[in-house]
């Protein structure tokens, strides 16, 4: 695939996969504006190992392409989420934020407001949809970052996830 976009449509590829398990997560950026500096995890090695981020560094900002670990079926990974992935990403984010400007994007596993969530009535322990894993964001969030598409459109209901399982969207 990667070579289909590099020769056929000049993109240039980056590619962040896991070490740990074949299959599972991680990450990609095609782009034709070739970076400063290219780097793959947070440096952290727990965290490293599922292939879950991308940087490139240019001139004006960093770009990072993120997979955020989902808390899993009961909640069973809330707790690496919270208080291990998020803190440590949000410490990387805001070292980027120190430098230069970042955009950050990918799939972040959380729905933050009710509007984010197909019939959110119920779904308070769902993974992504959590108490504590609505919290985290919205308090990285705080720290002077914008999730561009509720800040354009604030009131819009909208959303990109749902699930067969627990009846995430009218058949």
């Amino acid at each position: 695939l990667s070579k289909l976009f590099e020769n056929k449509h000049k993109y240039k590829s980056y590619w962040n996969c896991s070490i740990e398990k074949k299959g599972y997560a991680g990450t990609a950026i095609l782009t034709k504006c070739s970076p400063i500096s290219v780097s793959y995890g947070m440096n952290i090695k727990k965290h490293d190992k599922e292939g879950r981020m991308i940087t490139l560094e240019y001139d004006k900002f960093y770009l990072v392409a993120c997979y955020t670990p989902n808390a899993g079926e009961g909640l069973k990974r809330v707790d690496y989420r919270v208080k291990e992935w998020d803190k440590d990403f949000f410490e990387y984010i805001n070292g980027l934020k120190n430098k230069k400007d970042v955009i950050f994007t990918g799939d972040l596993n959380v729905a933050r407001e009710n509007i984010d969530i197909f019939d959110p009535k119920g779904k308070e322990k769902l993974p992504g949809f959590s108490k504590m894993e609505k919290e985290s964001f919205n308090n990285f969030l705080n720290q002077g970052l914008v999730d561009t598409f509720r800040d354009l459109h604030p009131k819009e209901q909208k959303y990109s996830f749902f699930s067969k399982r627990t009846k995430g969207k009218e058949s």
